[in-house]
């Protein structure tokens, strides 16, 4: 369940309604405020509705030839309950999400923060710890705020919108994420000392296969409401977090042979590669156009 708001200059409320309404939203609301800065009076339009008609609504605005990204503001807000007459099997239809509030989305899990640095460090940190006893919980709760699927899949929706600033920033994020984890791992390593009792790594071809059904979750999962609960982050992680920390504690502790090292550094970039690119099949079969976000862009 979903609000649209449009901001819209004066004067076009009453069109984005009018599109609005033909989507299929069965009310609207418009109203004036005043915004200062540009010292303006503007309308606003509101809608509260289901994500499917919410999408529609969106769509339908964005490749209309009233629309303006100049001169409107687009915003999508998650509703907790639409408390008014109604069936609620169609309110509550936790359908896809608008290109645009992926894209929106993707965005914010990218930024590099204080949040998110301390997730960088202090998650390999704890994987770390747990690969050196093999333990199992420590392990499974440092996979549950690592930070580096969010990353890959801006990398991968960016890449597809035709955003060049969203893929820098991912595989900016990516990247510090990733030497974060190495010389976090490292520390551990110094600190703790060897040896690295877990072992667990999958074959390339297993690697691959699971990595693939990690994209595929991964692309639902950043795209709808029932999946938006970001736990497939841990399977996920497991692709990506436990190799760089493993390089870590081995830089430290003592590298293996030749051929164990670049096996283990093929299938980490395996990994990524397969996460990221069948996540973006996925964004395309799930319906996120790239017309639709070039035209949010501004792009023409």
């Amino acid at each position: 369940m979903h609000e649209v708001r449009v901001t819209a200059p004066k004067g076009m409320g009453a069109d984005v309604a009018r599109i609005a309404l033909a989507a299929g939203v069965p009310s609207v609301s418009v109203y004036d405020v005043y915004t200062h800065g540009p010292n303006e009076t503007k309308e606003i339009v509101s809608a509260e509705v289901a994500t499917p008609v919410a999408t529609k609504f969106i769509d339908a605005l964005v490749n209309s030839p009233q629309y303006d990204p100049e001169r409107m503001a687009v915003t999508e807000r998650t509703l907790l309950a639409i408390l008014e007459h109604g069936h609620r099997d169609e309110i509550t239809q936790p359908m896809i999400w608008s290109p645009a509030a992926v894209f929106e989305t993707l965005w914010q899990n990218s930024h590099i923060t204080p949040a998110f640095l301390a997730r960088c460090i202090i998650a390999p940190a704890i994987l770390a710890y747990g690969m050196l006893h093999s333990s199992v919980i420590l392990i499974v709760i440092a996979l549950l705020f690592t930070q580096f699927l969010q990353p890959i899949l801006a990398v991968s929706f960016g890449f597809w919108a035709g955003d060049g600033k969203l893929v820098r920033q991912g595989a900016l994020a990516f990247m510090l994420s990733t030497i974060a984890a190495v010389a976090a791992a490292a520390l551990v390593g110094l600190l703790a000392g060897g040896p690295i009792v877990f072992n667990d790594f999958k074959p390339v071809l297993v690697s691959l296969l699971i990595s693939s059904g990690i994209g595929v979750v991964a692309g639902t999962s950043s795209a709808d409401d029932v999946g938006r609960n970001y736990l497939v982050a841990v399977a996920a992680a497991a692709q990506y977090a436990i190799y760089p920390t493993w390089f870590g504690l081995s830089i430290v502790i003592g590298l293996p042979d030749v051929q164990t090292i670049w096996t283990r550094a093929g299938t980490f970039l395996l990994n990524v590669v397969s996460i990221s690119t069948v996540a973006l099949i996925t964004y395309i079969l799930l319906g996120m156009r790239r017309s639709d976000l070039q035209r949010y862009l501004g792009k023409k």
